[in-house]
């Protein structure tokens, strides 16, 4: 599960890594060519798991911002997830110590991290309120650790609410997770909510997606020159194991504009997409995603540029890779007009390593 953040200067990834047994968070630094810049980093370093982490570039602060859930609370190493913060400086080295940011009783998982400027936000998914219902969570903090605003649950239904992702696009956040409250645990729709620069929601839910399937890891875009949001995600539609990719542009408040758009041919499978906004305006949009044939199912990593209305514009390429490509992030630096991409991918069914890219623009 790697992610990526850039100050301008330098790439840096964080992921999780079992070699030492159990899983813990590592991270490296990486130079405008996309070289490895030094050695990796352990960032926790105790006998209890540590997953999922989001890694932001905090820009008032000059240093990194990090989170990952952690086991250290749990007995006998259970499913107790808690989210911890850690700043780190740009040598990737501990600007404090490890803050803890979450204490419930039941599991906060998947953390997604922004920095708005003055602050953090994080949403997440928690079970606090039933072991078989997650629901998203949200809170502000400041660059101390301190905590701002305490947990706001955003969703509140009798089935699933999963993974969430949060973004900042200058003056409001947009909030999109999947949510099985129509479909029950079998399936998940996706939805999106606005969330004002002081934690207050903002408005009605907004459902996106109503497909009979699965829509799951979506992502989100801002497009500033449009005042619009591009959300990305892959759908099972009717067969959960072969996703298809999706395209939706929404307004500044989250509702759909139009119908999505199905950006998968029939006989590929297209899911674990990422997308970014270019700055530019006839293609403003970077599309990436792992790519597989329903014959051999094998996968690589493909990109593209996309217009206005989502769709693709110019040619697909084809990273090629002789492994299975799994998730995918991205970040784009305007100054050098590159793309540093990182996708995990199976080199054994025991083994998963990172590969990094730079792409052109």
């Amino acid at each position: 599960f790697p992610k990526i953040a850039s100050n301008g200067s330098q790439y840096a990834i964080a992921y999780e890594d079992n070699k030492s047994g159990g899983n813990q968070i590592y991270f490296r630094l990486y130079n405008l060519r996309g070289e490895s810049a030094g050695n990796e980093i352990r960032i926790t370093n105790h006998s209890y798991d540590a997953s999922k982490t989001d890694l932001v570039w905090n820009e008032s602060k000059q240093n990194y911002g990090l989170v990952w859930q952690d086991k250290r609370h749990s007995v006998n190493n259970d499913d107790n997830w808690e989210l911890y913060f850690v700043k780190l400086d740009t040598q990737g080295q501990k600007i404090g110590s490890e803050i803890r940011l979450t204490n419930s009783l039941g599991s906060s998982e998947r953390p997604s991290l922004v920095w708005n400027g003055n602050e953090y936000a994080m949403a997440w998914q928690d079970n606090r309120n039933g072991a078989d219902n997650r629901e998203i969570y949200f809170l502000r903090f400041s660059d101390s650790g301190s905590i701002i605003q305490s947990d706001l649950r955003v969703t509140n239904e009798l089935f699933h609410s999963r993974f969430p992702n949060l973004h900042w696009n200058g003056s409001q956040y947009l909030l999109l997770w999947m949510d099985a409250r129509v479909t029950g645990n079998g399936g998940a729709d996706l939805y999106t909510r606005v969330i004002n620069s002081s934690g207050q929601l903002v408005g009605n839910e907004n459902r996106i997606t109503n497909m009979y399937g699965e829509s799951h890891r979506g992502v989100i875009a801002y497009n500033s020159f449009a005042n619009q949001y591009a959300l990305l995600w892959s759908d099972g539609l009717n067969d959960y194991y072969n996703p298809k990719l999706f395209i939706a542009i929404t307004d500044i408040n989250g509702q759909k504009i139009g119908s999505e758009i199905n950006l998968t041919p029939s006989t590929n499978i297209r899911n674990l997409p990422s997308i970014l906004f270019t700055n530019e305006i006839s293609t403003p949009y970077f599309l990436a995603w792992s790519e597989s044939s329903m014959t051999n199912g094998l996968s690589n990593m493909k990109y593209s540029r996309s217009s206005t209305n989502g769709t693709f514009s110019g040619i697909t390429t084809e990273l090629q890779a002789s492994n299975t490509v799994m998730l995918i992030d991205t970040v784009i630096n305007s100054q050098m007009n590159t793309i540093f991409t990182a996708h995990s991918a199976y080199i054994s069914t025991i083994r998963n390593d990172i590969y990094t890219s730079l792409i052109c623009l």
